[in-house]
């Protein structure tokens, strides 16, 4: 998912060949991301390479409705934490 600058593009594809395709949208590097590939060898989710540009993350929906983008979780594992059980029983 993206959007350029003002958010006046946005677009959606599986492929950045496909997003980039967009006319509105402009291939530009973000430079704090290339560092974090450089140095970390990778590049913190939802993050990506081109500045403006996000990652859609497993599990999650991406909503836009009246020029807002919202992000929520559709489904996410149960957790509880049990402290009496010891690991071996894990």
């Amino acid at each position: 998912m993206v959007g350029s600058g003002s958010f006046q593009a946005r677009g959606f594809a599986s492929r950045l060949d496909a997003l980039f395709a967009h006319p509105g949208i402009k291939r530009s590097i973000d430079l704090e991301a290339l560092f974090d590939y450089l140095y970390f060898h990778m590049i913190p989710s939802p993050g990506a390479l081109y500045r403006d540009v996000e990652e859609i993350l497993l599990g999650q929906a991406v909503v836009y409705r009246d020029g807002r983008v919202s992000r929520h979780f559709y489904r996410q594992a149960p957790y509880t934490e049990n402290p009496g059980r010891c690991r071996r029983e894990l």
